[in-house]
């Protein structure tokens, strides 16, 4: 048996907001129908079940469409974190790319973008690290090149 109530403390659409008084929910009894596919017709302000035919209450219809309106409204926002952070990944992809590009050039190498001094591979490229806040501090008190 499911039961369809109002799962949120309050709706925002655009400027509409809309506040449910807690009460009984509205009941789908097991092998019915769940009404999920909905005819408004106009002419009479009636809404049918376009699968089982039968008339279902606007108020009905209004608490079901706000409760599928917050799960997509979710839905959204969690794949918009997501496409944010895949961005960010991104850019390290993009910027790993740029080296590689750099180095698979036939009649060219890479060069220091501070002293524009070539970068060979028997430099040790990527044998040493630092980390991320020295490089910052050391490559802001290099004059840069150009």
């Amino acid at each position: 048996m499911s039961v369809l109530v109002f799962p949120y403390d309050k709706v925002q659409i655009g400027e509409l907001s809309i506040t449910p008084k807690r009460g009984g929910g509205l009941i789908t009894l097991p092998n019915q129908c769940a009404h999920r596919n909905l005819l408004a017709i106009e002419d009479g302000e009636v809404i049918r079940c376009k699968d089982c035919d039968t008339q279902v209450s606007a108020f009905w219809a209004f608490l079901r469409f706000s409760r599928e309106y917050e799960r997509f409204k979710e839905d959204l926002e969690i794949r918009a974190k997501e496409v944010i952070e895949s961005e960010k990944r991104g850019v390290i992809l993009k910027a790993a790319q740029r080296v590689e590009q750099a180095w698979r050039r036939r009649k060219m190498v890479p060069t220091c973008p501070h002293c524009r001094q070539p970068i060979l591979p028997t430099d040790g490229f990527g044998n040493s690290c630092i980390r991320k806040i020295h490089a910052v501090e050391v490559s802001c008190d290099r004059p840069t090149a150009g």
